[in-house]
Formats: structure tokens, sequence, C-alpha cells
């Protein structure tokens, strides 16, 4: 029924020449036309209202937005940069960016080596569902995007494996230094994003799938996240946080060892040695075996002849 419904509003939009360059207007969204991407962005228009259903339904989020949400499909770096209010910095390895204040997302057309753009747009809408709920001063920087990810799934193999690669060296960002901002640049903001979604994920393992949507509902009235976080979690966030980096660290303890060069080295020498002794063995065993069966059949000609010389009339001499 809800494709049915986007196809007519896209029919309808379309009818009108203004429209038609300018944009596609549906319930939750008005997607913006633009040289080089007006394809893309009437693909992704009409899945849209399916994905604001998937995504909203688990958090409780699907009457947030107050108006549409303006999304704009950018053809290359300087139309991604154009789509940004006036005064908004751009980083280089973003994708998708959404303005809270301005109900805008913009993304890159094409998605990118990591990212698909069905990816980046599910990202980017649960960044604009979930402000939409509880004000972006409410919620620690972590959280928005652990939540971002958890509902996207963006790549979660390779941010599992760059925090566990993290995790060897002691390195893992604290949650407390990823409340108001992430890292701009450097490996560690790959690392950040990973630990905010792993430790969502941590959560959802230890406290069941309604934990999420409860907090969510939670802080709406709760005095700050860290009470909300507190009553429905029955601790606070460093204790948890605590316990998985301890899970974390015990999962990757033996990427340690692989990586460690002098067991490295020692593991492949005895290895080596005990794959020598084994060769051996069964070298030493397969000549035992043909020494039995070379004894058993002189056995076997011996008795043969004696049987013989026993039937034969004896020569006299």
């Amino acid at each position: 029924m809800t494709r049915i419904l986007i196809a007519a509003l896209m029919l309808l939009s379309l009818s009108s020449p203004m429209a038609m360059a300018s944009t596609i207007d549906l319930p939750h969204f008005r997607f913006h036309l633009t040289d080089g991407s007006a394809g893309a962005t009437r693909r992704l228009a009409e899945i849209a209202e399916d994905r604001y259903e998937r995504l909203c339904t688990p958090i409780g989020a699907c009457d947030a937005p107050r108006s549409p949400i303006d999304v704009w499909l950018a053809e290359d770096a300087e139309a991604f940069a154009a789509a940004f209010p006036d005064g908004s910095p751009m980083s280089e390895w973003a994708v998708g960016v959404t303005f809270i204040d301005k109900n805008r997302i913009v993304l890159r057309a094409h998605g990118s080596a990591l990212f698909s753009l069905l990816e980046t747009f599910d990202h980017e809408l649960s960044h604009a569902l979930v402000h939409a709920m509880v004000p972006r001063e409410r919620i620690p920087r972590w959280f928005s995007e652990g939540v971002a990810i958890w509902q996207s799934g963006e790549a979660v193999v390779k941010r599992l494996m760059e925090a566990q690669r993290a995790a060897l060296t002691a390195n893992l960002l604290p949650l407390s230094d990823l409340v108001d901002t992430f890292p701009r640049e450097g490996p560690q903001v790959s690392l950040a994003y990973a630990q905010s979604a792993l430790f969502l994920r941590y959560l959802e393992r230890n406290f069941g799938v309604d934990a999420l949507p409860t907090l969510m509902r939670k802080l709406k009235t709760a005095a700050s996240f860290d009470e909300a976080f507190m009553e429905v979690y029955g601790a606070p966030v460093a204790s948890l946080e605590g316990l998985w980096a301890e899970e974390l660290d015990e999962a990757t303890a033996w990427i340690t060892l692989a990586r460690d060069p002098n067991l490295l080295w020692g593991g492949m020498s005895l290895l080596f040695v005990l794959a020598s002794w084994v060769k051996l063995r069964r070298r030493r065993e397969r000549l035992e075996e043909l020494a039995q069966r070379e004894a058993l059949e002189r056995e076997a000609r011996r008795q043969e002849r004696s049987d013989v010389e026993r039937d034969v009339e004896p020569v006299l001499h």
C-alpha cells in the first residue's frame, strides 16, 4: 500500500512542470531534484517511505518529525558542499550529513567505497528521527552515532576489526570523550564510529532489543541522559563500558598471540619440528610394516618348500 501511495504522489509531482524541475514531495520527505543526480534521487524517493517506517518503528519515532525532511543528493564534492546551509563546515571523508536544526539531509549520490547510498541514507535518517524525539544537546554523540549505525548496519565487520585492533594496544577512546564531538580526521574517526556501534550492540546483546526503545521513550521526560540510562540498564555508562572493554579484550586475545613476533616464530618452529617428527614416525612405521610383510612372505615360502620336500620320494646317494 505504501509503495502505491508513493507512486501516486510521484506521478502527481511529475505532472506539474514546476514540481518536475524542483522537488518530489512525500509524506515525510521533500527530495530536491538537481542536475546530475535526478535519477538517483527518484530511485531513492521510491523506497524512502518504506525505509522511514523500518527505522522509526523500533525506536518509537514514527510521529516525531514535525515537517517533511529535505533531502539533497549531490553529484560531486562541489554540489555536496553547495547543499550545506551557509557557514557549515564539510569533512572530506563525509558521504552524508544531517542538519538537525534545518531538518535537512545531504548525501553523495554515489555513496563511497565503504558505504552505499542506501546505507548512508538510513544512517542520516536515523539521526533525524532520534533528534526529532530528543534534542541533540541531551544525547551524547556516541549514542546518536551508535543508534544510526545499529539501524543502518554499515560495514559492521570492518568497524569491529577497527575496534579490535585498537583494543590490543589500549587505544580505545573513552566514551566520555565522545559526548560532544567526534574526531575529524585520522584513524580515530573510524575508531569512534566503531566503538559507538559495538557498545550499542553489546547493550542489545546483554539487555535485549527492547531496552533501546525504552531508553528513547524515557529520554523525553528524564532529567538527563545518564539518569535515563541508569534506569534502563541498571548501571552507569562508565561501568558497562568497562565490562564491554573487558569482553572485547577477551574476544581478541588470540589476535595478540598471533601478532607477537617471538610467539609467532616460536610457534612456527614448533610446528616445523612437530611436522618433521610426524613425518619421520610415519616413515619408520612404514618401514616396519614392510619388514613384517617380507618376514611373513619368507616364512610362507619356507613352509611351502618344506611341504614339497616332505611329499617327494627321498633321493639316495
